[in-house]
């Protein structure tokens, strides 16, 4: 027998640019080996890499507007065989709700020479430490982008 899990949960969105995102998985026992292809969707995932009960996976190429779906597996000693783990990416979509809109906008303005923190970072959508007009800009330029 076989154990999967397709992960029922809505897919967590990644608003920010980036060159490389690095996605970490966390298990509940330390592991040292497993695998992660892409089932879904465009993007270059480099080899895993571990450290105690996590393993992270960066990519690369990833279009905007779109899931992603990583299928994990073979991940020696933690119970789960393999998997599938989605991820939304959708540039400028500060509030997470799928759909880049006037929420976005006038959040990121909110923050406008604020410092980055926890619980603002995802208005900071240049991912370059500032919250300022660039974000802005950015964010009114996805207004309308949605994920399907």
């Amino acid at each position: 027998m076989i154990a999967r899990r397709d992960f029922a949960f809505p897919s967590g969105i990644e608003d920010r640019r980036a060159s490389t995102y690095t996605t970490v998985f966390r298990f509940n026992v330390p592991v040292t080996s497993g695998s992660v292809t892409i089932s879904s969707g465009t993007a270059t995932i480099g080899p895993p890499t571990f450290n105690g009960q996590e393993m992270s996976v960066t990519l690369t190429g990833v279009t905007n507007a779109q899931r992603v779906i990583l299928h994990v597996e073979n991940v020696n000693d933690c119970g789960l065989t393999e998997g599938n783990v989605p991820i939304g990416f959708l540039l400028g979509d500060a509030s997470s709700d799928t759909v880049v809109n006037s929420r976005d906008i006038s959040g990121t303005r909110s923050q406008l020479g604020h410092l980055v923190t926890g619980e603002n970072f995802r208005f900071d959508v240049t991912a370059d430490g500032n919250l300022d007009l660039a974000d802005v800009r950015l964010v009114k330029s996805k207004n309308g982008t949605s994920l399907p």
